[in-house]
Order: C-alpha cells, then sequence, then structure tokens
C-alpha cells in the first residue's frame, strides 16, 4: 500500500457489509497526535485499527477499545497507555496487625477508595496456615488481580513466617496459600514486576538473598536468585514496572540507620542490586510510593531506638537515571511502620496506621490515614481514619 486512505468508496464493500463510515473508523485514523485510552469503542474504534500520526509519523495499532481503557501499541510493539503496574485506579488496601494492645490481633483486610477517600473493614483476613492471626512486619505485593503478603511475624506465636498468601482483587475472600519463601523473614522489603514478587533483605540472619516468586502459579519453595550490594532491613520498596526496575531505599545496616538507594532489575538471571543514590539523610522503616517518573520516600526513624527518633519528612528521586533524593515535603503524623508498600493511586500516595508511643490511650497503634499529592507541594493531608489501629501491615493498589 503506497498511502493510507482517508476514506473508502461505497464500491469497495461487498452489499449487507460494514458501512464506508465505519470502515474508515475502524481501520485506519490520522491524527496529529498519539492515540489515548480513551480512544476506544464508543469512538468507533477496534482491535485492529490502525492509528497514524501525521505528525511524528510514528504508527499504532489498537489491539484492545474497551471503554475509557483501550490500548494501543507503538511500531515497536510497546504500549503507550501503560502505567506504572504497583499504582492502582480504585482501592488501597492495606491491613495493620502489630502485637500491641487496642489493635485487632488479625490480618484483617481494610481498604479505602480513591474516588471519595472512604474506608470500610471487607471482613476478610489476610492469615496464615493454623488461623486466622496477622503477621506484622511482612510485606506485600500486587498482580492486575491478586495481592499478596510475603513473611512477617505472628506474635506471639507461631513467630516468623515463611508463606505466600494471596487474595483476590474481584471476590474478596479470606487469603489462601501461594507457596514459600527460602526461609522465614521479616522487616524485609517487597517488589512487584508485573509477573513476578520479589523479597529483599530482611531479618534474622537473611543477609543479602532475595527471593523471587510468580504471581500466577502457586510454588513449593522460592529460590535465592540474588544478591545486595549493601546488606540492609527495613528499606522502602518500590517497583517500577515502566522501567522494569525496583528500588530500596535507606535503611537499617545491623544498629546503623542508611541513606543509600539501591536498585535491582527485574530481567530474570539479574537481581544483584546496584547502586543508584541517595536520599537526602539516613533513615529506616520508610515506606515507598511512585508514579511513572519519580519515587517518593516517607523517611521514618532517623536512629537507633526507633520509638524515640522519628521524622515525617518525604523524599522523591527520579526513576529515570541514577541520582541522589531531595525533600519534598512532610507528612502529617510522624511515626513509622506504616503498611509496606503504601497507596498508590493515579495521582496520590496514600500512607495508613504505623507504630507511635506517644498515642494517647493506644500507646503503639495508629489508626491514620492520610495521602499527598504526585504535584508539587507534596505535604500530606489527613483523609480519615482506619476502623482498627495498627502498624507493620501490608499494602497493595488495584
Amino acid at each position: 500500500m503506497k498511502y493510507i486512505p482517508r476514506r473508502f468508496d461505497s464500491q469497495n464493500f461487498l452489499p449487507g457489509s460494514v458501512t464506508q463510515g465505519k470502515a474508515s473508523k475502524k481501520l485506519f485514523v490520522t491524527s496529529s497526535s498519539d492515540p489515548a485510552k480513551t480512544n476506544d469503542t464508543g469512538e468507533g474504534y477496534a482491535a485492529g485499527t490502525t492509528w497514524v500520526n501525521t505528525t511524528s509519523g510514528q504508527i499504532f495499532l489498537c489491539t484492545d477499545s474497551t471503554a475509557e481503557n483501550s490500548v494501543w501499541r507503538g511500531q515497536e510493539g510497546d504500549d503507550i497507555n501503560y502505567v506504572q503496574h504497583s499504582t492502582g485506579d480504585t482501592n488501597y488496601y492495606f491491613t495493620g496487625p502489630g502485637p500491641a494492645s487496642g489493635m485487632t490481633g488479625t490480618g484483617s483486610v481494610i481498604k479505602v477508595q480513591f474516588s471519595n477517600d472512604a474506608d470500610s473493614d471487607t471482613g476478610y483476613d489476610m492469615g496464615f496456615p493454623g488461623g486466622s492471626a496477622g503477621s506484622y512486619d511482612g510485606v506485600g505485593h500486587g498482580s492486575t488481580t491478586h495481592m499478596f503478603q510475603s513473611g512477617g511475624n505472628i506474635h506471639p506465636s507461631p513467630g516468623l513466617q515463611d508463606t505466600v498468601q494471596k487474595m483476590t482483587y474481584a471476590s474478596l475472600a479470606d487469603s489462601a496459600d501461594h507457596g514459600e519463601l527460602s526461609a522465614t523473614i521479616r522487616a524485609h522489603s517487597g517488589l512487584s514486576s508485573t509477573t513476578e514478587g520479589f523479597c529483599v533483605g530482611g531479618q534474622p540472619g537473611w543477609a543479602d538473598k532475595i527471593d523471587r516468586f510468580s504471581f500466577a502459579t502457586p510454588f513449593s519453595t522460592t529460590a535465592d536468585v540474588g544478591e545486595m550490594n549493601e546488606i540492609v532491613h527495613s528499606m522502602a520498596g518500590i517497583s517500577g514496572t515502566i522501567q522494569g526496575k525496583g528500588w530500596l531505599c535507606g535503611g537499617h545496616e545491623d544498629n546503623t540507620m542508611v541513606n543509600t538507594i539501591q536498585t535491582l532489575s527485574f530481567d530474570a538471571g539479574e537481581n544483584n542490586t546496584a547502586d543508584w543514590g541517595e536520599l537526602s539523610a539516613t533513615s529506616g522503616n520508610n515506606i515507598g510510593h511512585n508514579d511513572q517518573t519519580y519515587g517518593w520516600v516517607e523517611r521514618a526513624s532517623t536512629g537507633p531506638g526507633n520509638q524515640t527518633n522519628q521524622t515525617n519528612n518525604r523524599d522523591y528521586f527520579s526513576l529515570a537515571s541514577a541520582g541522589n533524593g531531595s525533600d519534598s515535603g512532610e507528612a502529617v503524623t510522624t511515626t513509622y511502620d506504616r503498611s509496606q508498600p503504601g497507596g498508590m493511586s493515579p495521582t496520590h500516595g496514600y500512607s495508613a496506621l504505623g507504630y507511635n508511643p506517644g498515642a494517647g490511650s493506644d500507646p503503639v497503634g495508629l489508626d491514620a490515614i492520610e495521602k499527598f499529592a504526585y504535584a508539587s507541594p507534596y505535604n500530606g493531608s489527613d483523609v480519615g481514619e482506619a476502623p482498627a489501629h495498627g502498624y507493620a501491615g501490608m499494602g497493595a493498589s488495584d
């Protein structure tokens, strides 16, 4: 074909076939800009439609014309409407069953709706075999269909866990066993690619372990697939599916806080961490958020004795190229051990619960829920109170 026709004449169609207008729109379209996910079936597009950007010369093919969520792929096969897999459009789910007075003591899953910030107890548990006891110091992972929790510690018994649990977003129910890690673990960092979860660092005695597991298929035992550049626990984990990387920010190296930003490739056989940059200050027990281009780290503890050395500062750094973090505002609450990772809508980051010994009648667990915008000035705002107090739980966004 020497050129792309802007219209089709009636003689080009057999009687009873599609009309000229439908064929012209469904087969080819020219525009001075790229297509967006809102260029969908409602506008007459269908899987197979070719879109030509007359300004750049780029050609796009529609592979899914679902209303308000169409998919257009460019000449190299990339999805031009692709968003970070770690963010969601609908809800943030979290738990917070730290072993303290005034808390539920279970893995009850709480939901925050991004549309109105309303929160509610789902009535379901992210539990473990042998009971519904919640695990604290585990972390969350997320696919497009399921949330996962890896590891943690059930207080007072049976103690440290090596289990990975999963729960379906579309039809919530108590969690099911998905597999086992290569060792029992707590205070690690969780990362998520589009298809796999990664567990990095942690306590006790994990040293530089990196475990990797499939979201799609239940497994028996994961394998240690890499080593950390710097052996740290209690880091903020940030997942960039667009970039094909994860970032591990701050943390504890023995009894010393660090300001290191490490990165890890999601590619198979390439799972060792490497240096990326530094946060603006040392900190541990941090919480991570990200959009398509930046990572945000809610810095929590600033020194040994976490209960008395806390901050509410937040750093941000570029996910495009190695570099250091810069201060980007403050959270409302000064605390640490919030649900990991933080909630991520397309426009805001959410933080929930936390550990604070000065919290009045409940001296440990908080019920705070707050959010901050990915646009300046980045400071947090209070959006409500969770149905229960807690800390050190998991989080995932759908």
